[in-house]
């Protein structure tokens, strides 16, 4: 008895360390999350304060200040756009990538290695051969090319991960679908897609935050007409100026739909995360 009580408490102890130690973490990585949210309510006066002022009077001024600003309204609506059509053309090709190689898994190794490879690269090497390649065909500082940047880099990551979700889902299901006549393609939007429904909440999570926030392709690849949501906040950084408070206010603003799509999503994310995994 007393050894299985001595267990108990260590295991008890073990525990509460753990939720701890992820409280802890979760605080200290909210913390800059916080401080834009914070700075952003800030009056202009209190922006500077040394030390911080952490107790003041809120006020919308910045907020006021970018909404009053036509470029701020096509910024976000560019951004809109392109995570939108980057979040379907990835889920749409990728997912149909990505059954194929589960399927087939002699053929689709080599290709999963090489998607893979192309994802190991960083934005930066793939920057400038994508401005020459943009600018030859007309698809420079435009939605469409963005959503093509976008595609590109996210792509083999929707099929590594929804790879372990199509080889989760039992053959002997499509087999007994194709037994009955059902084709091939059939068998995959009948019987594969819907057991991988969690698989594309949780990938179609990950691509919509990536393409929400994503400023390198944003950067090089648009000027005006295109430019994105995170370039314009970058562009009220200037070389003597910064305004702190307009700044704080669109990461405000760029912060907030991740976080209501957790919120929203939590349960199907969790569940996602749990079925998903590469099988060998």
């Amino acid at each position: 008895m007393a050894r299985m009580s001595s267990i108990h408490s260590r295991s008890a102890a073990r525990l509460v360390i753990t939720y701890l130690t992820a409280v802890l973490l979760g605080v200290f990585l909210s913390l800059p999350l916080l401080w834009i949210v914070l700075t952003s309510f800030k009056p202009t006066a209190q922006l500077l304060t040394s030390p911080p002022t952490w107790i003041f009077s809120p006020t919308l001024e910045h907020f006021d200040a970018v909404f009053a600003r036509p470029e701020f309204w096509r910024a976000l609506v560019n951004t809109a756009i392109v995570t939108v059509s980057t979040t379907f053309v990835t889920l749409s090709v990728g997912t149909m990538a990505a059954y194929g190689m589960a399927r087939d898994r002699a053929g689709g190794a080599p290709l999963l290695y090489t998607t893979l490879a192309i994802r190991a690269l960083p934005p930066i090497v793939l920057g400038l051969p994508l401005f020459v390649v943009f600018t030859r065909t007309g698809l420079i500082d435009t939605l469409p090319g963005l959503t093509v940047a976008y595609t590109a880099f996210m792509l083999p990551n929707t099929i590594w991960l929804m790879l372990g979700f199509f080889q989760s889902v039992p053959k002997s299901l499509e087999e007994a679908a194709l037994v009955d006549g059902c084709t091939r393609f059939g068998a995959f939007l009948r019987i594969a897609l819907p057991l991988a429904r969690p698989g594309l909440v949780v990938t179609g999570f990950y691509n919509a935050v990536g393409a929400w926030n994503h400023f390198f392709f944003g950067l090089t690849l648009s000027t005006a007409d295109a430019r994105t949501l995170p370039v314009y906040a970058a562009q009220l950084i200037g070389e003597y100026s910064i305004r702190w408070g307009e700044v704080s206010a669109i990461g405000a603003i760029l912060v907030m739909p991740p976080i209501v799509l957790v919120i929203l999503m939590q349960r199907h994310l969790a569940g996602g995360l749990t079925l998903g995994g590469v099988k060998g």
